[in-house]
């Protein structure tokens, strides 16, 4: 059982939510967990702790949401993700000091890990534009064959 929720916890200067993001709401869960640093066993925040039912839900809204994607122009949908990862970079810091204290690693280590992600990200953004279908006679002739890409959505 979930109820909407904007709990948030500050770590060094960056607030993050701690509940489940579905169907474009937070959410808190009944049952949480606690995030521990494991370099000091200091406690960084209590998170909510999401179940297969979250979990199916979740799917179920990604894959509703997904829908619509396929009417958008690959160019609309790359600028789409082009903004996406100019924000993922604005706050670079912030997901590196949160690296820092979940897994306990080196602060230059945690912005190789994240600079790393976000040129995966740029990478497969830009693909996003360059999707290109076939057009060719059917092999026993008589008919063509037009080969189309679409997004398919969470799989």
């Amino acid at each position: 059982m979930t109820s909407h929720s904007s709990a948030t916890v500050n770590l060094r200067g960056h607030t993050v939510n701690t509940g489940l993001f579905i169907g474009g709401a937070w959410e808190d869960t009944k049952k949480n967990y606690t995030v521990t640093n494991p370099s000091d066993g200091a406690t960084i925040a209590t998170m909510s702790d999401g179940s297969p039912a979250d979990a199916v839900r979740a799917l179920d809204a990604a894959v509703a949401a997904s829908h619509d994607w396929r009417f958008w122009a690959p160019r609309v949908r790359a600028d789409l993700f082009h903004r996406t990862h100019a924000l993922l970079m604005e706050r670079a810091d912030a997901f590196a000091d949160v690296m820092v204290l979940e897994s306990g690693k080196p602060r230059s280590e945690a912005m190789a890990e994240f600079n790393l992600s976000a040129g995966f990200f740029l990478w497969y953004t830009e693909q996003i534009a360059h999707l290109h279908g076939t057009y060719a006679e059917g092999s026993p002739g008589g008919y063509r064959v037009i080969e189309t890409h679409q997004p398919v959505g969470p799989s």
